[in-house]
Formats: C-alpha cells, sequence, structure tokens
C-alpha cells in the first residue's frame, strides 16, 4: 500500500485531498521538508534545561524517536509531565529554557546528546493507549559534524 493511499485512509479533507488552488495537499506537505526524514524507534531520555544558569529544570523523561531529520524530530512519549513540569508547555514559556536529548550507545550505535526546542504536541488514543507525540526543532547546525554523525548513525539501519 502506497502512503497516499494510508494517509487518505486516515483522513479525508472535505475537498478531496486538494486545497484551494487544486493542487494535491499531501505532495505539497512532503515537499515543504527542509531535509530528508528517516523512521526509527530510537530510545533517548528527554530533559529541560535552564540555558542561563546552565541548570537541569526536569527530571528525565522517556522517549523514542520515531522520525528524525537534519531539522528536527518527532517523538512518542508516554508521560510529558512530572513534578508540575510539563516538557512542552513550561519549555515554550520559558525563552532560556531547552529540551536535551541524549541517546544512551545500544548495539554498536553512535551515543549523542542534542539541544532543541518544542514546536508541537498532539495527543495520541487508541483503544486504552494515551501517548503524546512531541515535534522538536534542533537547536546545532544541521549542516555540522555532530549532525553528520547522528545522520550516519540513523541511516546505517
Amino acid at each position: 500500500m502506497k502512503k497516499q493511499e494510508i494517509i487518505s485512509k486516515r483522513y479525508v479533507s472535505p475537498n478531496g485531498g486538494r486545497n484551494y488552488y487544486g493542487y494535491d495537499e499531501y505532495a505539497m506537505i512532503s515537499e515543504l521538508r527542509r531535509s530528508r526524514r528517516y523512521n526509527d524507534f530510537l530510545p533517548v531520555t528527554v530533559i529541560a534545561v535552564n540555558g542561563i544558569k546552565a541548570a537541569i529544570e526536569s527530571v528525565p523523561f522517556s522517549a523514542r524517536v520515531i522520525n528524525i531529520s537534519r531539522h528536527g524530530a518527532c517523538l512518542l512519549m508516554s508521560r510529558v509531565m512530572a513534578k508540575q513540569y510539563h516538557i512542552f508547555e513550561t519549555t515554550r514559556e520559558n525563552d532560556s529554557f531547552f529540551l536535551k536529548l541524549k541517546r544512551v550507545v545500544a548495539q554498536n550505535r553512535q551515543s549523542f546528546t542534542v539541544p532543541a526546542r518544542p514546536i508541537w504536541m498532539k495527543a495520541f488514543d487508541l483503544d486504552d493507549i494515551h501517548v503524546f507525540r512531541l515535534g522538536i526543532e534542533f537547536i546545532i547546525n544541521p549542516d555540522g559534524a555532530q549532525m553528520d554523525g547522528i545522520m550516519e548513525t540513523v541511516s546505517r539501519k
């Protein structure tokens, strides 16, 4: 089954998948991406950091990177709040806060630590399963050596 067919089965727009100008909405979405995305299921730890004080502001949150590109990633998280700290809302409210993703070495894969900012969050419910998808944007150079190493690790699959 093609990606287009899968998307159209989940959501059918009132205008049949075409926007006001008659262009295919799904094709436009993929054209707007700045870099290639890699689907994966990497376990990471997410913490919030105060950039001014260089202090950790939250407890570690467990997450999975479900797709990643040179500019950002989509995380799957089972919880987004702990001890009155909301990983999305609280981080977005204070400009000096950012997220730090840490990947632990497993099965000959590189470990990495990447600073990022939360961009969007969406709850996902399926029967009795309640999780969150969190879109993040990396705060490092997308063409730098650190990102080259991360992309090499992910693309080896």
